[in-house]
């Protein structure tokens, strides 16, 4: 919309007039000063057009291209999600029938002793963080399992839970139960991205002040993470998925490392389970 010659309202600099306008940015004379705004930035919090008409008029646009903008950003998160699916059924598929492969170390539960488990998140973790909760859907898009939603049936109360977020261990959690059946938690589900039939465990989170990066150890990462579903591929890096076993020494490595700029960690019983 061409706003030059319009007048506009500013709440710390009064009414001034629109005297040049591009792509984005406005120059606004005002009777004190020149001032430069980003457009249409400025008109969400900043400037008013006096015409009403003109000022619904922007608004309704503004509107309509921040509606573009967030579908244009949903296609984009459910295109590299699907991505992200395919690969990893395709790498099920290649280790199904892969006879050679080394047989997977199945991580037992003993008694007296809880399991730990890593968990990815990415995106996920501030809202799972502050509900206090993980949460997977039971199918995937196709109707279809996968071994790192369904490691959720394995989780008991007691149990130990590490969580990565982009690259880093960001949190330490305790399992207050099993899963249980949930549909999809409402700042889960606004995402569009996944069924809405899924399983939740609820966890106290304790947030990890200076995390670690887990790319930082990948030489002792390849010592344990040699299995089929594991948390970790053959070259170090995070696998596609969302929960894993942890080896319980690879496990007290990371914790290790983490409490050189942690100390206060120390005083978590999960954490002192862990460092046995």
């Amino acid at each position: 919309m061409d706003l030059v010659n319009n007048k506009v309202k500013s709440k710390a600099l009064g009414i001034g007039t629109v005297i040049e306008q591009d792509d984005s940015h406005i120059i606004v004379q005002f009777a004190a000063k020149k001032s430069t705004f980003q457009y249409p930035e400025a008109f969400r919090k900043f400037l008013t057009v006096e015409d009403d008409e003109i000022q619904q008029t922007l608004l309704a646009e503004i509107t309509a291209a921040d509606a573009l903008i967030a579908e244009a950003k949903i296609k984009a998160e459910e295109t590299r999600k699907a991505a992200e699916q395919a690969k990893l059924e395709e790498l099920d598929a290649k280790s199904e029938r892969k006879t050679t492969s080394k047989p997977a170390k199945r991580i037992e539960r003993m008694e007296g002793q809880h399991l730990i488990f890593l968990v990815f998140q990415g995106g996920t973790f501030a809202k799972e963080y502050k509900g206090g909760y993980i949460w997977a859907p039971k199918l995937n898009q196709g109707g279809g399992t996968c071994h790192h939603w369904d490691k959720m049936l394995d989780v008991r109360k007691g149990d130990i839970i590490l969580h990565c977020a982009d690259g880093l261990v960001e949190a330490i959690s305790v399992a207050k139960g099993p899963c249980f059946d949930c549909e999809s938690p409402d700042e889960l589900a606004e995402e569009k991205l996944w069924a809405k039939n899924g399983r939740m465990v609820n966890c106290d989170y304790v947030k990890i002040q200076k995390p670690i990066r887990h790319s930082d150890y990948k030489h002792t990462i390849l010592n344990y993470c040699c299995a089929k579903y594991s948390p970790f591929d053959k070259d170090g890096n995070g696998n596609m998925g969302y929960l894993f076993d942890l080896d319980r020494e690879l496990a007290k490595f990371f914790v290790e490392k983490t409490i050189i700029n942690n100390s206060y960690l120390l005083g978590l019983e999960c954490v002192q389970e862990v460092l046995k």
